[in-house]
């Protein structure tokens, strides 16, 4: 609920600095108009960050969403949750200690692919890693 804060934040840090680079003032200068230069400049420099963000605020929800299933506040037992499944192989960690493993290494690996996916679309999409 309150993730997009964040978000929200990097949009109107990116934008302020948009706003006084040279060829946005340039493109004012020449006279285009405000959703020209919204769609052609803004939007295209933003882009990048914000999918960054967004794949950054989900690995931070399965994290949330695992911590609070695993101290017993999030998911309950009859849906399946990583958080749940480590909870479930605490009793059993001294005779089955890879039931923990594996959750625990699911989540790793989830969260690890979409840092990575998040990086990877930025240097694809952002038009300053181009050069």
């Amino acid at each position: 609920l309150f993730s997009w804060m964040r978000v929200a934040r990097i949009v109107r840090a990116e934008t302020l600095s948009l706003k006084e680079r040279e060829f946005v003032l340039a493109s004012e200068g020449l006279g285009a108009g405000k959703f020209w230069i919204i769609t052609k400049h803004y939007i295209k420099n933003v882009f990048s960050s914000v999918l960054v963000a967004s794949t950054n605020s989900i690995a931070s929800a399965i994290l949330t969403e695992s911590s609070l299933s695993y101290l017993g506040f999030g998911i309950t037992i009859p849906n399946a949750s990583w958080g749940g499944m480590l909870d479930g192989a605490q009793k059993y960690i001294m005779t089955h200690p890879s039931l923990a493993v594996y959750a625990g290494a699911c989540i790793l690996i989830t969260v690890l692919c979409f840092n990575v996916l998040g990086n990877s679309i930025r240097q694809s999409y952002d038009p300053k890693a181009r050069r």
